[in-house]
């Protein structure tokens, strides 16, 4: 069982709850059944248009490589699914990551997981695109993701950085639900 971006706020959030709550989770986890739902379908159809419109938004000064699954070779219960990786030479540190959600929204101010703080759309830090945004910098050892919100008519950017103090209480909570629900 490999644990991903997938659920993160609710396996961190679980270590308060019952033990049986735990367990229904982990069950749910490693069903092989698929689901995509609509806004993962969008996702995926929009993907490409998205990153297009990022490097845009960029002055079409990044490169950007696609990616797919990354395990983290120390921890192999933790792994990583990647929109694209970036190189942006006019940075520090110019390699990142890139996270795209396309929500089936005509208004940034709709999107769930932002919201305002000083007047700035921010991604909020208890959702889950925050964790898997953590855990993706973590497996790959990057510092910076780019997290962009594409709407046909509207986009946002943020750029989030790796925060050690907030992964290293997350991954604790990870560790602990995988050897307590996968390792007994």
């Amino acid at each position: 069982m490999i644990l991903n971006g997938t659920k993160l706020d609710v396996i961190v959030s679980q270590h308060h709850k019952r033990r049986a709550d735990g367990a229904k989770l982990a069950e749910r986890l490693q069903s092989t059944r698929h689901v995509q739902t609509a806004a993962m379908k969008r996702g995926i159809e929009c993907e490409v248009t998205a990153a297009q419109a990022y490097s845009k938004v960029m002055n079409d000064n990044v490169n950007l490589y696609p990616c797919d699954v990354i395990v983290n070779p120390c921890c192999h219960w933790l792994a990583a699914t990647l929109d694209r990786k970036v190189y942006a030479p006019d940075r520090n540190q110019p390699h990142g990551l890139l996270e795209i959600k396309c929500p089936n929204t005509d208004q940034l101010s709709s999107v769930k997981c932002l919201h305002l703080i000083d007047g700035e759309l921010k991604l909020k830090k208890n959702d889950n695109y925050h964790y898997q945004i953590q855990m993706q910098m973590a497996v790959t050892g990057l510092d910076w993701c780019d997290f962009f919100v594409w709407l046909e008519n509207d986009s946002h950017l943020e750029t989030v950085y790796f925060d050690s103090e907030f992964w290293e209480a997350t991954k604790d909570k990870l560790d602990l639900f995988f050897n307590t629900y996968f390792l007994n």
